[in-house]
């Protein structure tokens, strides 16, 4: 993935992030899905009082795409405007992992960014072979 493109998903994910719900961990993050066709969906991180019932910022984004019609991930990218680089969630590596083999994974923060292939931040998917 070319830089120009990453950066444009690097905007949208920080875009997103502004409309993030964390009353309880003040830590918005928001997030941007690029689908094999060219899609793009948002999502950012939405808490609940019941925390079970709390959504991680790339997840919302990838289920937007699924439930839109586009399931092919090509890239996910994760904002938070801070220090911090905001690496997917257990939840957010095993959902993409789903939905793409070979994505690309970028975080980012407002000083600098990073990019892996799935494979890389997830080495040992959970792939159930048989089913009892």
């Amino acid at each position: 993935m070319d830089n120009e493109s990453i950066m444009m998903l690097i905007e949208r994910a920080k875009l997103s992030a502004e409309h993030a719900y964390v009353p309880y961990s003040s830590y918005p993050v928001g997030a941007c899905v690029l689908t094999k066709d060219g899609i793009i969906f948002g999502g950012c991180n939405i808490e609940n009082s019941s925390f079970g019932a709390s959504s991680d910022a790339g997840s919302v984004a990838i289920l937007k795409a699924v439930s839109e019609g586009h399931p092919e991930i090509e890239a996910l990218a994760l904002y938070y405007n801070g220090i911090d680089l905001p690496y997917p969630t257990g939840e957010c590596r095993q959902m993409l992992q789903e939905f793409s083999k070979s994505a690309t994974i970028i975080v980012a923060n407002k000083y600098s960014h990073e990019s892996y292939r799935m494979n890389e931040i997830m080495p040992f998917p959970f792939v159930p072979t048989e089913i009892v």
